[in-house]
């Protein structure tokens, strides 16, 4: 480290009335959570983690499409009314399923 370097650091210390093994200890963090070589760093999983739910999602979406495709064909039934019975039955049971979530969430 520079004296220039510690006379910042310092500085940033007393304004921010921390101590400068805080800072530097911040400041370490801060790097390798923006450094993508690092793998484990909490951002990095984040990102990693956002990106395969979204993958998932994509998935799940195709997989259900295929499945009420396959469903409404085989019963005879039009996709926009399966649709519709989906949506119906939803709206019927929306504060029951709002229910058993917050529930759970009080919970953990």
């Amino acid at each position: 480290m520079t004296r220039a370097m510690l006379a910042d650091l310092q500085t940033v210390a007393a304004k921010a009335k921390t101590t400068m093994p805080g800072i530097i200890r911040q400041a370490i963090r801060n790097y390798l959570d923006d450094t993508d070589l690092t793998l484990g760093t909490r951002r990095t999983f984040d990102r990693r983690f956002q990106r395969r739910m979204g993958e998932l999602e994509d998935w799940l979406i195709l997989l259900t499409f295929i499945v009420s495709s396959e469903f409404a064909r085989s019963h005879d039934v039009q996709p926009r009314q399966l649709f519709d019975n989906a949506v119906q039955n939803f709206s019927r049971y929306a504060e029951v399923i709002r229910a058993m979530f917050k529930q759970r969430e009080e919970e953990e």
